[in-house]
């Protein structure tokens, strides 16, 4: 009996610190962005549009706020042919950032694509 009440004790001081040890890596974990933007402009450049949106979707979930997520989602849309999707991810860049030329030329060029 003593046994099993020692047994249930350390499975429970166990859970408590397992948990506890997988709540402290959780919350200091971040996502790399930089990285990935950087792994995701490999990706346009080698055609692998769809790849690139994927991380590119998971960088702008985790900080929104970065214009360069929106702009290189933006040139992968353009390189598959989503010219709507692409002129939707240059106005957010402007948004963000007004001061970065490149999105409005790219905006315009997707204008254009669309005959518009």
């Amino acid at each position: 009996m003593v046994y099993l009440a020692i047994s249930q004790s350390m499975k429970s001081i166990y859970f408590l610190f397992t948990f506890h040890f997988i709540l402290i890596i959780t919350a200091s974990s971040q996502l790399n962005t930089p990285v990935y933007i950087d792994k995701a402009r490999r990706e346009i450049m080698n055609n692998e549009n769809q790849k690139a949106i994927e991380r590119l979707n998971t960088v702008i979930k985790v900080k929104p706020y970065l214009y360069d997520a929106y702009f290189f989602r933006g040139i992968a849309k353009f390189g598959m042919g989503d010219y709507t999707g692409a002129i939707e991810d240059f106005t957010e860049t402007v948004t963000i950032n007004p001061f970065f030329p490149k999105a409005y030329q790219y905006r315009g060029i997707s204008k254009d694509a669309l005959q518009n």
